[in-house]
């Protein structure tokens, strides 16, 4: 039996407790996830408080999570360490999760946050660490 944080909801479900604008925030960035990876696999895991995406089934194929707070939302990236981020957006200090804190009232960068999302899809399918992928659709390199 899965423990209390693995436990799964609908989508729609966990957004809904959010209010009104906050709502708006998560299904814009939702959306820009689908775009930059059409397949993406979406999970609720309301005992870690956010959505996860995945390029497949699995657990370890995670790539973002969205997590909302009182007034933004992190979009985070799990695999982060190797992300180009030219304009120094992505905040954290884990090992290779990082994210970038999103408010409802600053300025909303879509061309960023989905040239980002795209180079991160792309890197986890490149085989997770080891590729590089710039921010411009570049092929992947090995390093």
């Amino acid at each position: 039996m899965p423990s209390k944080k693995q436990t799964v909801v609908p989508a729609d479900q966990f957004v809904k407790q959010f209010s009104l604008v906050l709502q708006d925030l998560v299904r814009r960035l939702q959306q820009l996830i689908r775009t930059a990876y059409p397949s993406v696999v979406e999970r609720a895991y309301p005992g870690w408080s956010s959505l996860r995406y995945f390029t497949s089934e699995r657990f370890s194929d995670r790539v973002v999570y969205l997590s909302p707070g009182r007034d933004y939302v992190n979009l985070g990236f799990e695999r982060s360490r190797t992300l180009p981020d030219p304009r120094n957006l992505l905040t954290g200090k884990g090992a290779n999760m990082r994210h970038i804190r999103i408010s409802i009232a600053t300025k909303f960068e879509d061309d960023y946050y989905l040239s980002l999302l795209k180079v991160a899809f792309q890197q986890s399918l490149a085989g997770k660490e080891g590729a590089q992928v710039s921010l411009k659709g570049k092929s992947p390199e090995r390093r």
